[in-house]
């Protein structure tokens, strides 16, 4: 019935004529009184105007359902990640995913007002150490590093005193204080290679051999990460829908064939091997160009496939190290609960937004989150996590309900006239005055906050009422783009050498908190796939659940590509083709991001092992 008067005003006013006219027997419309045919139409234009408001009303119950049901990993922000580099103050230092790194984003927002301090961590504790790359060599081409992470030319050979092929080396400088290494990780930047290329470069190096003099070395692709790295402390069966372990698995994941490690890099059995230069070096430059090199240099070979071009070894950058960061902030909070309250409200900083848990300690015990519920009453030590406006229905705040209040209150003064007009008068100047002072101290907060605040509902051990809380927050949207180069200070303490931190790739992937409109490709999303990829079906749905109003269609095609692997000639491909929607405009080499980011968490997510290819519809 409803769809009957959702059209037009003309339909539905022509469709009432009709029905006038057979009621009444009158054959023209002509006949019908003035007066009617002015209450018909304005009776149409109400009924245009219902038929509207009801199809609004059944959106909103839609997006509040949505935003009710959806999973909170689904709706909540993402935070922006880079690579970055940083040297230790000591000889070897380790630094913990809590210690961060801040950076002043100078550049102005969208409305005037400047951005706040954006605060970067590592996602896994990493270690650092004084090992330095001081040389590269490859083709007919000697770099040198300037600042452990500047490269420049110091040497080229001739044609005819070319290297071989695919091969390159790596002069490291080790210091005297440091005798062994559990993890040596190399990361390889092809910054001025196009990411569809970049791809198969990246297999490629996961295909090299490295060699220390006549010894083979054990490399593995991916970050090599300290012992401490240890299992998290969240249950087993939480951790496929713990939020920070998704973002933390899904941007290792992306960086993951950027790295190259060594393990259990044990220097003493290679300082024989220290060098100024390898004796092959001869064949290839000058002796007045390798006099420069005067320092005794641990090299290291790295061999590539056979189908490795080699002006792409003479663009690479190869740092140590480098690891990945994410823009969250570590917040502390101490708190003390009163008046037999559990609620521990979580305070965000200007322009941030809510991420995640840390820990929830008091002075003896260290509490557990409870994302699901068996019983009725959680146990003792346990704690749940609520966003502001899910726990009520009535979207109302105390503000509102208590001017409510007072409102009902002169309505119905009659009701407490035995109290006398001045008693009523002077209690509700009293509220008056209170709540004119509430909204003194806390404007500052409500303006600034991005989102309604985030509360914690904790069951205590008897007896503790003073509890520690440590969250993490984000900026989202606006800690992306920062340049490659930037300059970070660390928040606490002196771990770092100061100067040494710096971003070697631009942030990307920060993206704010899901609108109410845009819940519904996240409600469809979960409730259809439970965040398992299989069906064509399940990849158009977390497309359009990542890329929201980016796109207007997704086309999922079977494909086949030329195999990097030697063994192999062509490998099957599942090709996943976008059509960008009229919006936001977006160059190429930020669409080609987008969809390497889409490829890495639909592979992430598949139940088979699947070989993806994301890429613009032609």
């Amino acid at each position: 019935m409803l769809t009957e008067y959702v059209s037009s005003k003309e339909v539905i006013k022509s469709r009432m004529l009709r029905h006038a006219l057979s009621y009444w027997g009158i054959r023209n419309t002509e006949d019908l009184d003035p007066l009617v045919k002015l209450i018909l139409e304005a009776l149409s234009l109400e009924l245009y105007n219902l038929g509207n408001e009801v199809k609004d009303t059944q959106v909103r119950i839609l997006e509040k359902i949505s935003g009710l049901l959806s999973p909170d990993f689904l709706t909540a922000p993402s935070p922006a990640h880079a690579i970055m580099q940083a040297y230790p103050a000591e000889a070897s230092e380790v630094l913990d995913a809590t210690m961060g790194f801040v950076v002043q984003d100078n550049r102005p927002q969208d409305n005037g007002e400047p951005r706040p301090e954006a605060h970067f961590t590592p996602l896994v504790p990493v270690q650092l150490t004084h090992i330095q790359i001081s040389h590269m060599a490859t083709g007919s081409n000697l770099f040198s590093y300037e600042g452990s992470s500047r490269k420049r030319l110091q040497a080229r050979g001739t044609k005819t005193r070319h290297m071989e092929n695919g091969l390159l080396w790596l002069g490291l400088h080790l210091p005297p204080s440091i005798e062994a290494v559990d993890h040596l990780t190399f990361y390889f930047d092809w910054n001025s290679v196009e990411p569809l290329q970049a791809k198969r470069v990246y297999q490629y190096l996961s295909l090299s051999r490295w060699r220390c003099g006549q010894q083979e070395l054990q490399a593995t692709q991916g970050y090599a990460y300290p012992e401490i790295a240890a299992a998290p402390q969240e249950p087993t069966r939480f951790l496929e829908s713990d939020l920070l372990s998704i973002i933390t698995h899904d941007i290792l994941q992306y960086y993951h064939p950027m790295f190259m490690g060594l393990g259990n890099f044990a220097l003493s059995q290679y300082e024989p091997k220290m060098a100024a230069y390898p004796a092959q070096f001869t064949e290839h430059f000058a002796p007045s160009d390798l006099e420069q090199l005067t320092q005794p240099l641990l090299w290291v070979q790295v061999k590539f496939p056979e189908g490795m071009q080699q002006d792409l070894l003479n663009e690479v950058d190869v740092y140590l190290n480098a690891f990945p960061v994410m823009n969250r902030k570590h917040n502390d909070l101490k708190y003390r609960l009163k008046g037999g309250s559990n609620i521990i409200p979580l305070k965000t900083g200007a322009q941030e937004q809510f991420l995640a848990m840390h820990t929830l300690t008091d002075d003896t015990h260290t509490y557990r989150q409870m994302p699901y519920r068996k019983t009725q009453e959680e146990p003792l030590g346990t704690y749940t996590l609520r966003n502001g406006g899910t726990e009520r229905f009535d979207s109302r705040n105390a503000r509102e309900l208590i001017s409510y209040l007072m409102e009902l209150l002169r309505s119905e003064s009659a009701a407490f006239a035995a109290y006398g007009y001045d008693f009523i008068a002077t209690t509700l100047k009293e509220l008056n005055q209170k709540m004119a002072l509430m909204e003194q101290k806390t404007r500052a907060y409500t303006e600034d906050a991005a989102e309604v605040p985030n509360y914690i509902l904790v069951k205590p051990f008897d007896g503790k009422e003073l509890l520690y809380a440590e969250y993490w927050t984000t900026l989202a949207e606006l800690a992306n783009n920062l340049r490659s180069g930037t300059q970070l200070q660390m928040a606490k303490g002196f771990v770092v050498k100061p100067g040494s931190a710096q971003l070697l790739t631009p942030t990307i992937g920060g993206k704010n908190r899901l609108r109410p409109e845009e819940r519904l490709n996240a409600f469809r999303y979960g409730i259809m796939t439970r965040d398992r990829i299989i069906t064509k079906e399940d990849i158009r749905n977390f497309c359009f659940y990542e890329l929201g109003s980016r796109i207007k269609e997704v086309r999922v095609e079977k494909g086949y590509e030329l195999s990097a692997l030697p063994s192999e000639s062509f490998t099957r491909t599942i090709d996943v083709k976008l059509v960008p929607n009229g919006g936001p405009p977006l160059d190429a080499a930020g669409w080609q991001v987008l969809c390497e980011q889409l490829r890495n968490k639909l592979r992430n997510r598949s139940g088979m092992s699947n070989n993806y290819r994301v890429m613009m519809a032609e």
